[in-house]
This record gives C-alpha cells, sequence and structure tokens, in this order.
C-alpha cells in the first residue's frame, strides 16, 4: 500500500492510466444536524466511454465523530471495491475482470489518512480498515491522495453533497441501481460503529451536571448565590477559575453574600450594634445582592460597567463587568469587619 502523499496534480484527477477501468474512490464527511455520513465514493468507475455512479452515502449513529466517519469511509470503500473486483460471474459480465488494477482513495482529511498508514492502529474503526485495505492490496496496487477539500475536485464536490443529503434521512434509502439489469453492490444504510470514548466521557460529564443542577435546585441552602447561579453554568464558572487571587476571592465573596457588608457583619455579630441597612441609601439590607443590582446610590456607577442603572435580580451576563464593578475603589472599600 502506498504511503500517504498529496494529491500533486489535480489536473490528473480523472485521467485514466488503464485501457479500460479504473476505480476512484472519493471520500467526504458531513456534520450537519449532529449526524455523520461516510461517502466511501463517489464511488465512480471511470471508463473512456461513461461514468457510472455505483455507491451513495450511508449513515452512521449519531454519536460518531467525524474522524470516525472519515475513517469509515475508507473502509466502505475498500469494501465496495472488494465486491465488485471480484471476479463473480456477475461482475463479470458488468464490469470485465478488475483484478489488478490500481485504486486511488482520494480524501480531503489528514488526520484520517495519516491513521491509516500508521504501523500502529489505535482504534478497532481503524484497524478493520486497513484489514480491508490490506486485502484488497493483495490483488491491486492502491494509492492514498489527499485533496484540499472544496476546491473544485469533481468527485470530492459529488461526495460532500451525498454526505449532506445522508444527513438530512433518518435512514438513507438505499440508492436505486444505475446499470440495470443488476444493481452493483452498495454500502449499508446504518452502519456500525463502536462508541468512541469521547462520547462516553461527554455522556458522563452531562449525566453528572444533570445530577448537579437537580441538587441545586432541590437545596433550601444558598439563597444569595442562587441569584446570580440558578442552575450550573460551566462557562462563568471556568472564567472565575481563570481570575487571579484578589479578583476570584472577591468575586466568590460577592457572588455567596459572604461579603463583609453591614448584613453579614451583623449576622457574625449579632451581640454588637451593626445596622444591617444599606449605609448608602438606607432602603434596603446592605447584602451583595443589593449592592451589585438595585442599590440606587450607586446607578452611576452601575451603568458605567453594565451600562443599565437598576439590574434584575438575575445572572449577571458576564463575569468580567462583574469584576470590573467590584474593582471600583467606592465598591470595593464597602467591605470592612466589624472592628475597623
Amino acid at each position: 500500500m502506498s504511503r500517504l502523499r498529496d494529491w500533486k496534480n489535480p489536473s490528473t484527477y480523472w485521467i485514466s492510466v488503464n485501457p479500460s477501468y479504473e476505480l476512484f474512490i472519493a471520500i467526504e464527511k458531513s456534520s450537519c444536524g449532529g449526524d455523520r455520513t461516510a461517502v466511501p465514493s463517489d464511488g465512480i468507475l471511470r471508463s473512456e466511454r461513461s461514468t457510472t455512479e455505483l455507491a451513495g452515502p450511508g449513515k452512521l449513529p449519531s454519536y460518531a465523530t467525524v474522524f470516525q466517519a472519515e475513517v469509515e469511509a475508507i473502509n466502505q470503500g475498500a469494501r465496495f471495491a472488494l465486491d465488485i473486483t471480484t471476479p463473480t460471474p456477475n461482475n463479470l459480465s458488468l464490469y470485465g475482470d478488475l483484478r489488478h488494477y490500481e485504486i486511488y482513495f482520494i480524501g480531503d482529511n489528514r488526520s484520517s489518512l495519516t491513521a491509516i498508514t500508521n504501523n500502529l492502529a489505535k482504534s478497532r474503526i481503524v484497524l478493520n480498515c486497513t484489514k480491508n485495505l490490506s486485502q484488497l492490496n493483495r490483488t491491486h496496487k492502491i494509492t492514498l491522495h489527499w485533496i484540499k477539500a472544496h476546491s473544485g475536485h469533481e468527485g470530492n464536490e459529488r461526495a460532500d453533497y451525498l454526505a449532506k443529503q445522508g444527513t438530512t434521512l433518518p435512514i438513507p434509502p438505499i440508492l436505486p441501481p444505475t446499470i440495470p439489469p443488476n444493481p452493483p453492490p452498495s454500502i449499508p444504510n446504518l452502519l456500525p460503529t463502536p462508541i468512541p470514548l469521547s462520547h462516553v466521557k461527554n455522556m458522563c460529564k452531562q449525566q453528572s451536571l444533570n445530577l448537579w443542577n437537580q441538587q441545586w435546585a432541590n437545596s433550601q441552602h444558598y439563597r444569595q448565590t442562587k441569584i446570580f447561579f440558578p442552575e450550573v453554568d460551566t462557562s462563568k464558572s471556568n472564567h472565575l477559575l481563570r481570575l487571579n487571587r484578589d479578583h476570584f476571592g472577591r468575586a466568590i465573596r460577592w457572588l455567596t453574600g459572604h461579603c463583609f457588608l453591614n448584613r453579614h457583619n451583623n449576622l457574625l455579630h449579632p451581640t454588637e450594634t451593626i445596622d444591617p441597612q444599606c449605609r448608602l441609601c438606607n432602603m434596603d439590607l446592605e447584602t451583595s445582592s443589593h449592592i451589585i443590582c438595585q442599590c440606587e446610590a450607586l446607578c452611576l456607577i452601575r451603568h458605567y460597567h453594565f451600562q443599565e442603572f437598576l439590574l434584575p435580580l438575575a445572572p449577571i451576563p458576564y463575569i468580567r463587568q462583574l469584576t470590573s464593578y467590584l474593582d471600583d475603589p467606592r465598591i470595593h472599600t464597602l467591605e470592612s469587619l466589624p472592628h475597623e
């Protein structure tokens, strides 16, 4: 089997070097709607007299990755080539003897081609593909070519079209035969594909998030934090974790309500005479949610950072806006310990 190399001269893409037939198999993938489609061909059998399309799209499970779709396309192409080059009476009458002819697998994805030509197969789908290619290589010279995607190559564009077509159907129908009276072999409509490790990890992560959300919603605690985080928000959590130590500590104190404002200090030290009312507007308890969202004495500062004079008691759209607001000297100086 020849090693991976670029397709140097696109103009020779459809030139047949054999006097009768030459099989070109182009591959493509599509990720529309979360589905993957493997197209082992335009599946085109070329001759000097005519062009015949012999294969169509095959459906992959919704959990399949793009890499799996690429490798499975080549695998199905190898099986397809094995079928039509086997010298059965039906194949001989339709196509003639195709043994010992050169076969080109032409694709636009380097990772799949590199994985197949690697000496070490790291997944079952790659191993199955290399086995079929090795079997085909016993009677044919196989060449794997890389071409640039969406550059006007006829077979590649056709494969791309078939891939997108396959994602629009729940189960793609078997394409009608194009060579009467006997239909050529076709790939299965629903291709068995091993579940990738990435899918298992995503399932575990999603299940954990669902359980976390359920426990968070059912909890009777964390009243202050739930104003800003009514449900788990991994994007904002990651943003918080990327803050430096000072900004992170300040943001966590204010989001959880454990910042040293009058209301919190009053709860910590009930024996001391600390007025829990807001010292700026004297209209509500001095809590973090009040200072961040609704204190009228801070309308101008709030508008500068949030472009709003008053905020609803709801999640903050962007963490960077919150950290900028809390960084304002007129805000973070409100925090004070009872003895200060």
